[in-house]
């Protein structure tokens, strides 16, 4: 079992603690809705966190936000493109392999 705290509040959560090489993780057993609902409150929806983190970067801009979406979709989609080309190379050349050659 692991306690997590909010303020005066504490969930207790079945869960057994994890190590695989230098990772520790928390493995968290079938959890009933009033454990889930405590889960996300104590985790997910404290506000002091996400300001912690998303404050710490330079502001935001409309341009830089463009750029970091296309570089990702870039990046994501590239392997797509390169096995889509490579499969149609090797599809045209057994194509070809099976044409009789003829002079004209």
């Amino acid at each position: 079992m692991v306690s997590l705290f909010r303020g005066d509040k504490e969930v207790v959560l079945p869960c057994a603690v994890k190590r695989s090489g230098k990772t520790i993780g928390v493995l968290v057993d079938e959890l009933t809705t009033e454990q889930q609902n405590g889960f996300v409150q104590t985790t997910f929806s404290r506000a002091d966190n996400w300001i912690n983190v998303w404050n710490v970067d330079s502001k935001d801009s409309l341009l830089r936000s463009f750029g970091e979406v296309m570089k990702y979709g870039i990046l994501n989609l590239a392997p797509l493109f390169i096995h889509a080309f490579h499969d149609s190379l090797l599809s045209m050349r057994k194509k070809n392999q099976h044409k009789p050659f003829t002079k004209s």
